[in-house]
Formats: C-alpha cells, structure tokens, sequence
C-alpha cells in the first residue's frame, strides 16, 4: 500500500471533517455519484489501490468551495503528519498559507507594472 494512495484519500476524508459533512455528501455536492468515496470503493476486488481521478477531486473541491491550494496544504501535512486530526488548525494552516501567497501575487503583480 502506497503512503501517496493512503494520503489521497485521507485527505478527502479529511475535507468532510472540516466540512462536518460525510464523504458521500462531498461527492452529492461535487456532482459525482454518492457511493464515489466509500472505503469499499478504495481497492479494486483484487485488492488493487483505486486512485481516484484529478477530475473527482476538482470536481469534490467545487463541491465545497475548496481550491486546489487547500487540497494541496491537507495533502502535504497529512503526508507528513498522518496523525494530524484537526480541522480548525487545519483550516487556520490553510488559510495562513493562501493570505502569504496572496502577498506575494500582490507584489509580483506591482513588481510587473512597474517595469
């Protein structure tokens, strides 16, 4: 088993927990078919990892107002925390990083007219 395939998928579990929602409620709000995240739907019949698709999660983060940035801090901090549990921080962890990258837009894009 894959820490990446493992991490995926907590990470959708993840947004349902900052969401206080279940995982097939992201995947009702994201458009895709309700049974889309169940934990039997994780591995193939032969015990293979089912990876879900870029589409399923763009399609989840609409669904829940989420941008790729969120996805990618709960991805990286769950890869490196798997433990990590709590939606809050999380969410305050996210939103620190996405008002730091909007600083430093802002400057590039001032940096750019300037020249």
């Amino acid at each position: 088993m894959s820490a990446y395939f493992e991490t995926m998928w907590s990470s959708i579990d993840f947004i349902a927990k900052i969401k206080k929602s279940s995982c097939s409620r992201l995947a009702i709000n994201g458009r895709l078919d309700p049974t889309t995240f169940n934990k039997s739907k994780r591995y193939t019949k032969y015990g293979q990892e089912h990876w879900l698709s870029f589409g399923s999660i763009v399609s989840t983060l609409h669904g829940t107002n989420m941008t790729m940035v969120d996805f990618a801090v709960i991805y990286q901090i769950l890869h490196m925390f798997p433990r990590f549990s709590e939606p809050e921080q999380m969410q305050e962890i996210i939103n620190d990083i996405k008002n730091r990258l909007q600083s430093h837009m802002d400057t590039i894009s001032q940096h750019s007219q300037a020249t």
